[in-house]
């Protein structure tokens, strides 16, 4: 809970600058790093777990699986683990079906947000083209302007020399 003794203790660690705040910085980045292999080395541990092979004596689970259609090549844990979210979310479980169509991609907020997505960019890309026939019009426009204006000095300087 935050109170006037919690911000005191805090007091002697803010603000620190030069050597000490370069070592708290070091000693940050460090823990970071670890903490990321640590992580990549756990997601690359599960995705080795997930595609391998389920072995011989776990028959039944195998002939579920083949029983459901899976290829003898494709019974895998990874397999294993869709066989029973397909069955929980059978059963009614919300969760489960929810997870089984984000899975295959059919999740309707992902797909309305791709689909704002690519709203914004023909939008910017439509208001780009008008603004490049906008930079075009102005610049057809001086153009024409410096004619108008050399053409009245011509005229202005041909007055003058008449006279």
């Amino acid at each position: 809970m935050a109170n006037e003794e919690n911000l005191k203790k805090g007091e002697p660690y803010r603000f620190r600058a030069g050597e000490k705040q370069v070592e708290i910085a070091r000693k940050g980045g460090i823990a970071s790093g670890e903490a990321r292999r640590r992580k990549k080395a756990m997601r690359d541990t599960a995705k080795m777990m997930m595609d391998m092979t389920i072995p011989d004596n776990l028959t039944q689970l195998k002939a579920k699986l083949k029983a459901m259609g899976v290829d003898e090549e494709d019974i895998t844990y990874q397999a294993a683990v869709m066989v029973g979210v397909i069955n929980q979310a059978i059963k009614g479980n919300t969760r489960a079906a929810s997870f089984l169509r984000d899975t295959m991609g059919e999740n309707p907020s992902l797909m309305l947000r791709e689909k704002e997505l690519e709203q914004r960019n023909a939008e910017f890309e439509y208001k780009k083209q008008m603004d490049a026939e906008q930079r075009s019009k102005e610049e057809e426009t001086s153009t024409l302007a410096d004619v108008i204006e050399e053409a009245y000095r011509k005229r202005m300087e041909g007055e003058k020399d008449a006279e």
